[in-house]
């Protein structure tokens, strides 16, 4: 059986890369720059008042009315705290994902802008060399288009090099912005289930204690 010749290992690197293809950079996520819910007064509150209405065994018609209005009193503490925590973190995510793109976006142009610049001014010290130098007539106008057209050549490339740039930054952008706001709506959601099991459990236990009465 004839053996098989050994592949160099980048020749394999090589060859899947070709297969695969490129990939796209990964999206950046923002995590909220927000302490946990259970750190906020609202959330320590309620629970300071699920503690206190488990201890009662034998409540009367005044505890049951006071303690109906403190929980209708954290009900509304709740919903407000939610209500901020969800501007908060959107304020904070339109922030990040500004500075992102712009950042982004202008280190693209700010590329193209001194490559641009270079290729500009080399063709000037080409010009002036050619001017200073002892080319005549049609030799000395041949020279001059000659490097007109690689700088023409070179403004081109790099424009054609900026705009790929700048739709693969477009496509990571987009990409960063839908994934953080699929992000920051699973964040909502599970904030407000949390906050719909305290009110669960502060209606519970207060129904509970009617009948006692």
């Amino acid at each position: 059986m004839p053996r098989l010749a050994k592949v160099p290992a980048l020749v394999l690197v090589l060859i899947a890369g070709l297969l695969i293809g490129p990939q796209a950079a990964q999206a950046v996520l923002f995590q909220p720059d927000q302490p946990s819910l259970n750190s906020t007064g609202a959330v320590r509150e309620a629970r300071a008042q699920i503690v206190k209405l488990r201890k009662v065994r034998n409540p009367g018609k005044g505890f049951i009315a006071t303690a109906s209005r403190q929980n209708s009193r954290i009900f509304r503490l709740l919903n407000q705290r939610r209500d901020k925590r969800n501007r908060e973190r959107a304020d904070y995510l339109d922030g990040k994902l500004e500075e992102f793109a712009g950042n982004r976006i202008g280190k693209i142009e700010q590329a193209y802008d001194d490559a641009a610049g270079d290729a500009k001014l080399k063709y000037r010290r080409d010009v002036d060399r050619i001017e200073d130098g002892n080319l005549e007539g049609k030799r000395r106008k041949e020279a001059l288009r000659r490097v007109k057209r690689v700088r023409d050549l070179r403004l081109a490339n790099l424009s054609d090099e900026r705009d790929a740039d700048l739709d693969r930054a477009n496509e990571l952008i987009a990409r960063t912005r839908r994934e953080n706001f699929e992000l920051y709506e699973k964040i909502a959601a599970l904030e407000m289930k949390k906050i719909d099991a305290i009110k669960t459990t502060l209606r519970n236990l207060l129904d509970d204690l009617r009948p006692r009465v």
